[in-house]
């Protein structure tokens, strides 16, 4: 009798460990599933390739296409591109890329607008799959990104230049269509000549003053309160594009509420 409730109590035990075990078990399961649950991004949206909570930030670009671009002009825009898409514009945020071509209401929508969907880079295997996502980077993003240059073609200069015109449609229809949290920027590649019947500085430079007094100046203001503007000069007409002229953007800009931080000479 005793010998069999000590077998008894040994088979008791087995059990107990077992139960133990299976509890352990699938107490780590559902942990590990809990873990992928919480560390798992939704997918992004698949047509702007943006977060699934929205851009984290939004890069606008203005090309300037009213003047034939020269080669070293081409090859210049060419490696910025580059650089926005793999330096510039990070994960998760959003550039649009407008064109300032002869008319503007023909350019009022932007030829590429996308979401920086990252490469992939320190996502693990668990929960992403790095190689999919780097796939989607080059096909979506980054190749058709500098592809855009080859769109940018002009064999004569244009009648007109809307420069004050696609600064706001720029805004109205890059910034303020979209919802982008974070930081707000703009670069701009022009000459910065607007050249337009009611007004042109290939006729006259006047200062930031008493354009913005007269009847298009007070209607050529544009809505980019709080945004970083970073000008690239496409150095077409040196005489024109002096340190007044420079001074003029800068006050421009300033009065409608951006900050421009950069002024570049664009090789060429």
């Amino acid at each position: 009798m005793a010998r069999r409730s000590k077998l008894a109590r040994k088979k008791s035990n087995i059990t107990l460990v077992l139960i133990v075990l299976v509890g352990l078990a699938i107490a780590g399961l559902l942990a590990g599933v809990v873990y992928l649950l919480l560390n798992t991004e939704a997918p992004p949206d698949p047509v702007t390739l943006c977060p699934a909570s929205g851009p984290t930030g939004h890069t606008v670009v203005l090309v300037d296409n009213t003047e034939p671009l020269n080669f070293i002009q081409r090859q210049a825009l060419t490696q910025r591109f580059k650089e926005l898409a793999e330096k510039q514009v990070l994960e998760g945020q959003m550039i649009s890329v407008f064109v300032l071509g002869e008319s503007f209401a023909d350019n009022a929508m932007p030829i590429f607008e996308k979401c920086n969907p990252g490469t992939g880079e320190g996502k693990s295997k668990l929960n992403s799959n790095p190689a999919q996502i780097k796939a989607r980077y080059i096909k979506e993003f980054r190749s058709p990104l500098m592809q855009l240059r080859q769109r940018i073609t002009l064999d004569k200069p244009s009648d007109r230049s809307p420069v004050f015109e696609m600064l706001q449609l720029a805004a109205i229809n890059g910034f303020n269509r979209v919802d982008a949290q974070g930081p707000r920027t703009l670069v701009v590649f022009s000459d910065m000549l607007p050249h337009m019947p009611e007004f042109s500085m290939f006729k006259s430079l006047p200062d930031f003053k008493t354009f913005s007094a007269g009847a298009y100046g007070r209607k050529s203001q544009a809505s980019l309160d709080g945004v970083e503007v970073h000008l690239n000069y496409l150095i077409n007409y040196p005489n024109l594009q002096t340190t007044k002229q420079a001074a003029f953007w800068e006050q421009y800009f300033d009065n409608c509420g951006a900050q421009l931080v950069e002024i570049d000479t664009f090789e060429g």
